[in-house]
């Protein structure tokens, strides 16, 4: 039985299937889906989320400042205490928002930033980073960080490891995408924090 957990809200600004696999996966739904670009959603995605009955919340493809999240604000009020999860948003959120909901939003990232690993890797696209400089980078990894308004710069949560045996650039982000996805079932099991 897949059950709707009230306070979990997932942002994504791509394909969205990530959110759905951790579902899936773990038998829970997300009460609210934030994205700023409902047409990168995967049709097997949309399809998903019309079964089951999930909201989606869009913002403005270019959110940056606070006023940009206002609206959503209003409507996270109603959900006590959300727990927010980052799949592959490509906005920095606001200060202001961070602040608002500090220590409740976590972020996954798709390079090793631990500090004593690459914590250089921070930013989008590592993937190729990684791949285009094997030699610098002997391993990848993905991690699962708290978010605060500094880039990639929260505490650490959860990460994992492995050589760094990437063919392509297409095995990166696919190697990288299934690590992401083991790390978030990963967290979800571990840190009860959906539990009812």
């Amino acid at each position: 039985m897949i059950m709707k957990k009230k306070n979990w809200v997932c942002f994504y600004s791509q394909t969205g299937q990530e959110i759905m696999k951790i579902s899936k996966e773990l038998g829970i739904l997300p009460n609210l889906l934030v994205t700023n670009d409902f047409n990168k959603t995967s049709f097997i995605v949309q399809e998903w989320i019309k079964e089951n009955n999930i909201i989606v919340f869009e913002v403005s493809k270019k959110a940056k400042t606070y006023k940009d999240y206002e609206s959503l604000v209003l409507y996270l009020d109603i959900i006590q205490t959300p727990l927010i999860t980052l799949h592959g948003y490509l906005r920095i959120l606001p200060r202001e928002f961070c602040e608002l909901y500090d220590g409740n939003i976590y972020n996954g990232h798709p390079a090793l930033i631990v500090d004593s690993f690459y914590p250089e890797l921070k930013g989008k696209d590592q993937q190729e980073t990684v791949f285009i400089q094997k030699e610098k980078y002997p391993f990848i990894g993905t991690v699962i960080h708290k978010v605060i308004p500094e880039l990639d710069a929260g505490e650490i949560i959860l990460y994992n490891n492995a050589p760094n045996n990437l063919t392509s650039i297409e095995d990166a982000y696919n190697t990288l995408k299934q690590m992401s996805l083991e790390l978030w079932l990963k967290f979800f099991q571990t840190s009860g924090l959906l539990t009812s």
